[in-house]
């Protein structure tokens, strides 16, 4: 039976505040089903605000210092700095909580144009820094909150490169706080490489332009985890026309919903009903997608959604999960 059917028959009154992305896009879509779904099972008079931001840090501030009750970010690896400090978070908070991960999959991938990778010989990440080749690199705002920008300056320290030796060799960093400027314009060819996530959606701009991606060699990814948290992940062949095989990069997966502690267990575990319940109402938004063009890596899987790595669940969550038999 449809929740809807029930609007008004709860006395549960609540008055949730959720926090997403820019606005037309995924994350504050899925706020979106979360408090359709809530709406449904609870009071009429219950109340609703989606709050608009960035999906990175900036989400996960918002719910520790009380703004919002829940926030999707991602990846995942920002909530994990988040919990112990690291990185992009100066101060360790030990009462950030998960509700649920939804399947997502993605990289940060630093993408040379085939003919440009050709004129200067790169074929790996090191050549570039070494080789000082002055690209036009298009990507996101290195502003210390755009979470693409300021893991892409990672890598370079990683390499003993700073974000300012680019237009020192005679390049320039080309840079939007969203994905789609960065794409069009190595699309375009308004720029010589793209170093940027979001990679479900290159072929749509991209289509069949030839590239060379640059991998990060293994020691510099375990550097990269060792001090971040940063993960591993490859780029397969088949992802992009003329990639053979496994090109290593950093996992930049998973839309992670966030609670803190302090939120009532009540309101989570309700929340997890919905993410649960009406899970094929939110997918049915993608699934005319092929699933590697698909921001959400479709189906949500139940037993999957409740396993949020090293970030530990809300009570509320934990016990939604365990009385369905996700958890044991």
């Amino acid at each position: 039976m449809s929740a809807e059917l029930n609007w008004g028959k709860s006395n549960l009154e609540v008055h949730l505040k959720l926090k997403g992305g820019w606005g037309m896009e995924n994350l504050t879509g899925a706020c979106g089903w979360i408090a359709n779904g809530v709406r449904w099972r609870t009071a009429k008079n219950s109340t609703f605000v989606i709050h608009t931001g960035r999906g990175f840090a900036d989400n996960i501030e918002a719910v520790l210092e009380g703004t919002v009750d829940f926030a999707f970010t991602t990846p995942i690896v920002a909530a994990d700095m988040a919990l112990k400090g690291r990185g992009i978070f100066d101060t360790s908070h030990p009462n950030l909580r998960a509700v649920a991960v939804l399947p997502h999959r993605d990289r940060l991938v630093f993408a040379v144009d085939a003919e440009v990778a050709d004129r200067y010989d790169l074929r790996t990440f090191r050549d570039f820094v070494t080789k000082c080749p002055p690209l036009r690199i298009a990507t996101a705002l290195n502003d210390g909150g755009n979470f693409v920008g300021y893991s892409v300056a990672r890598v370079l320290n990683a390499y003993g490169m700073s974000w300012e030796d680019l237009e020192q060799w005679g390049g320039q960093w080309l840079t939007a706080e969203t994905p789609r400027p960065a794409i069009s314009w190595f699309a375009n060819g308004d720029a010589d490489a793209l170093f940027h996530e979001a990679i479900m959606v290159w072929p749509r701009f991209i289509g069949q332009k030839l590239l060379r991606l640059l991998p990060i060699e293994l020691a510099v990814l375990e550097q990269l985890h060792e001090q971040y948290d940063y993960r591993r992940a490859d780029i397969e062949p088949g992802d992009f026309v003329g990639v053979e095989e496994p090109v290593p990069t950093l996992d930049f997966s998973q839309w992670l919903l966030v609670t803190r502690e302090e939120v009532p267990d009540e309101l989570v575990n309700l929340v997890t009903n919905v993410l649960v319940e009406d899970r094929e109402i939110f997918e049915s938004r993608y699934r005319q997608q092929p699933l590697k063009q698909s921001p959400l890596y479709y189906p949500i899987q139940p037993e999957a959604i409740c396993q949020t790595g090293s970030i530990p669940l809300h009570s509320g969550a934990d016990r939604y999960y365990r009385e369905h038999g996700l958890l044991e």
